[in-house]
């Protein structure tokens, strides 16, 4: 990422998040880069599946339906609208970083690979915390980062985690994960 054209930083939330969840993060994100010198940068929050307020049940079938493999190639509802989000808040050819919490995570690794493609960003990075495991397409692997927390023997400690996978979400008979 070249520091002299600036980066966007975008906070993208997961199911029922509330607001002020991502605030403390956001705060230490701007300090950092005035820190490390990144001439602009601006650090946002986008709710790519609705905030709080919305509907529990909706927000994870949309989730669901955005890890599905069965979908390869279709359009990922969480993706477009933070990729919308980051078209809208992002000057084209500047760098962006999506950081994505829970089914954030999930979101923020379609919106990169939409803009990637659409060349609409210079370079596009993930951060995946606490997430379901998604499918990364190999020439997004080296822009990926998984990060998930775990007890003192090292098991998961956030079942989030647990679903998904690398080669796509595999589901039962029944329809769920």
């Amino acid at each position: 990422m070249n520091r002299a054209c600036g980066i966007d930083i975008y906070l993208l939330a997961g199911i029922k998040t509330w607001p002020g969840f991502f605030e403390p993060l956001m705060s230490r994100l701007a300090e950092l880069c005035r820190e490390e010198e990144w001439r602009d940068s601006t650090v946002r929050i986008v709710y790519p599946y609705g905030d709080y307020r919305r509907g529990l049940l909706r927000q994870v079938r949309e989730v669901k339906r955005d890890l599905s493999s069965r979908m390869l190639g279709g359009a990922r509802l969480g993706g477009i609208v933070a990729a919308d989000a980051v078209r809208r808040g992002s000057a084209k050819g500047r760098s962006v970083l999506l950081i994505g919490h829970s089914g954030g995570g999930v979101a923020a690794y379609h919106a990169a690979s939409l803009l990637l493609r659409e060349g609409a960003v210079a370079d596009c990075r993930v951060v995946q915390i606490g997430s379901p495991k998604v499918r990364i397409d190999p020439d997004m692997r080296g822009k990926v980062g998984y990060f998930f927390a775990v007890d003192g023997r090292g098991r998961r400690i956030d079942a989030v985690t647990r679903l998904g996978g690398w080669g796509g979400l595999r589901f039962t008979a029944g329809g769920w994960p």
